[in-house]
């Protein structure tokens, strides 16, 4: 059985405070976090993992969550100022996630530059296209993957590789 090693993660987070006194936390994260989701958390640079029983999303960014076995403020203390990770191969796929937490990024084609911002998604049957002003119009991007070179979370940009012509 293989180890969980520490290059076998991402950081995405850290655990900011305690809230409450039952044990409650609230993280800042890059990623969408899920309730019912494991995380890991930093222990002696190693990735230790945590169930989160109740996670709730209180501004962009930042959660209030619950980690099993955690009933008091004096335990959930012990995480306080530690990163949180996911395993790597979560993280690649959520590069390319689309969901509306992107909604205001800022759209970068690699041969054109700068698009503008990501202003709706608008779900059509069958794809989602991204809506942008450009150029003073209007337009729409198909979201698919072959458009998609990369999504930056923390610099908030969506790096887009757009065939001729669609533009």
């Amino acid at each position: 059985m293989k180890s969980l090693q520490l290059k076998d993660f991402i950081v995405i987070g850290t655990v900011a405070k305690t809230h409450g006194t039952s044990g409650e936390l609230r993280l800042e994260a890059n990623q969408k976090l899920k309730q019912k989701e494991w995380v890991m958390i930093d222990f002696n640079q190693k990735p230790v993992p945590f169930f989160m029983e109740q996670c709730r999303e209180l501004l962009p960014n930042e959660y209030l969550v619950k980690i099993r076995d955690y009933n008091t403020i004096e335990s959930a203390q012990d995480l306080v100022g530690r990163k949180i990770y996911y395993y790597s191969t979560k993280a690649v796929k959520s590069k390319k996630q689309i969901d509306e937490s992107i909604i205001g990024y800022t759209l970068i084609d690699l041969e054109k530059g700068t698009i503008g911002q990501l202003e709706e998604m608008v779900e059509m049957p069958g794809q989602i296209l991204f809506q942008t002003t450009y150029q003073f119009k209007e337009i729409l991007i198909p979201a698919v993957n072959e458009f998609i070179d990369e999504i930056d979370h923390e610099k908030q940009t969506i790096y887009l590789k757009l065939p001729e012509g669609l533009i």
